[in-house]
């Protein structure tokens, strides 16, 4: 929905999608634990194992987080399927409580839309810590410095190129004033800056083997803003945690990346694939990332919430909230003093992710990485028990090529569905793996196809969208 409704319409919508949300949690709760639970786990005294599941089908190197309680005093660490010590970093429970609750987060490789088996046993191990201060996370792929007095970023480099693609001088945090009605009509772009929020606090969260966490506390008005800045020890990317109370009426909120990209044009994800429009400053509608690229170098901006984004030059904003009146159709202006309710208010969090590269975002592999933002590895404590499943398994692969398996589920009319498409804008050959068959195809530019699998090992036939 657009911001047009009356707001209980909106409440309906909630209540719809979070019943939707929760068959759909259900579903995925059965399907991973009747895989895990046929892993042959053998007993081991005061052991807990754990299953890793990656939802791609590409291999996932990522950074999951497992809280549980532990009742021993001697602290522990995390060993893979073979045996081999994970680095292990302990991080803030979700509770707040006295004892042994114990959260902590690891860098997990799984394979390709499959799963692996993790143990976690007593006694630490000692690790060394990224390159982190109060200002400054690095690692071997990046660098990344906040200014303290700003909060803006300072430095992001790419140092396999040596690129930094920061421009400190400009904003990060920009308020946008917008007396527009909900529809935005006769709205082309946000550009009425109001302000910029202020930073009021820098410090070091996390610094250990795994990764280094700076946070940036901001504020505006009666609006905060907490942003975590988060490098995995191997990472070629910076996250960021966003947390924002939002209490401003008629305005919106910009969240600028300018880099020092000189861009005419960006590219914006759309569904199943991108496009290609100028970088002039206009308010424009995308999915999960936009890139802008010049000169060699350039940065994507990935997110897991938004979908309304400007890009000026080698500027990119994403369009954080926007609190114009519920259902507020221009021409009727508002009254001094009305008594109106804003939309947008109150506190929300989601994901940015900001990948520097040499080259164009094809270099970087953006729509797997946007994927894997959007599709988290998901990491499930077990228990002992026999059974025909290995430690770890993959079901399905793509090869890591142009082309990206997006779907494999049960046909409409028997079998199995497999749909994947193109993703760079150039003829590709593929060849994806699923559940050890083989389809080999020729794919067009931006081509999307979708295969049926007979359950009774016939051959593949390629289908259409319906399958049918």
């Amino acid at each position: 929905l657009a911001g047009t409704s009356i707001e209980p319409a909106y409440e309906d919508a909630r209540d719809q999608l979070g019943h939707a949300s929760s068959i759909a949690a259900s579903a995925f709760n059965a399907a991973v634990q009747s895989i895990a639970r046929q892993v042959e786990i053998e007993p081991e005294e005061e052991m807990r194992p754990v299953v890793v599941f990656n939802p791609h089908a590409w291999p996932l190197r990522a950074i999951v987080e497992i809280e549980y309680t532990w009742t021993r005093p001697q602290g522990h660490h995390v060993v893979d399927d073979e045996g081999e010590r994970v680095p292990m970093q302990l991080t803030r429970p979700l509770t707040t409580m006295s004892g042994m609750r114990s959260r902590f987060a690891v860098p997990v490789e799984v394979p390709p839309l499959g799963y692996r088996t993790y143990r976690i046993r007593l006694g630490t191990v000692q690790g060394e810590a990224i390159g982190c201060s109060d200002t400054q996370l690095e690692n071997e792929h990046v660098r990344l410095e906040l200014d303290a007095a700003t909060g803006r970023i300072a430095r992001l480099v790419h140092k396999a190129s040596g690129a930094d693609l920061a421009a400190p001088g400009s904003p990060h945090a920009v308020v946008i004033e917008d007396r527009s009605d909900t529809w935005g009509h006769d709205v082309v772009a946000f550009d009425q800056v109001a302000g910029e929020f202020e930073c009021v606090g820098l410090r070091l969260l996390e610094s250990g083997p795994v990764r280094g966490i700076v946070r940036v506390e901001s504020r505006y008005g009666s609006s905060t803003l907490r942003e975590d800045y988060v490098l995995g020890a191997d990472s070629a990317y910076v996250d960021v945690r966003v947390a924002l109370d939002w209490r401003e009426p008629l305005k919106l909120l910009k969240l600028r990346y300018p880099t020092s990209v000189e861009a005419d044009r960006a590219t914006f994800e759309t569904p199943y694939g991108h496009i290609e429009r100028p970088a002039g400053g206009d308010e424009e509608p995308g999915q999960s990332w936009v890139d802008v690229s010049g000169n060699g170098r350039g940065l994507t901006v990935i997110n897991d919430a938004k979908h309304g984004y400007d890009v000026r030059g080698g500027d990119i904003g994403i369009s954080a909230v926007r609190s114009p009146v519920w259902a507020w159709h221009d021409p009727r202006e508002l009254e001094e003093g009305g008594d109106f309710e804003y939309m947008d208010q109150g506190r929300q969090t989601f994901l940015v992710r900001l990948v520097p590269h040499a080259g164009d975002w094809r270099a970087v592999d953006v729509v797997r990485r946007a994927a894997e933002l959007n599709q988290p590895a998901f990491a499930l404590i077990e228990t002992f028990h026999a059974g025909p499943l290995a430690q770890r398994a993959s079901f399905a692969s793509d090869e890591g090529g142009d082309v990206v398996l997006a779907l494999v589920k049960g046909g409409e009319d028997g079998g199995y569905a497999v749909r994947a498409y193109e993703t760079s804008g150039r003829s590709a050959h593929a060849k994806l793996t699923v559940l050890d068959r083989t389809i080999e195809a020729s794919f067009g530019a931006h081509e999307l196809k979708t295969f049926v699998l007979p359950r009774d090992g016939g051959e593949p036939v390629e289908t259409n969208l319906l399958e049918s």
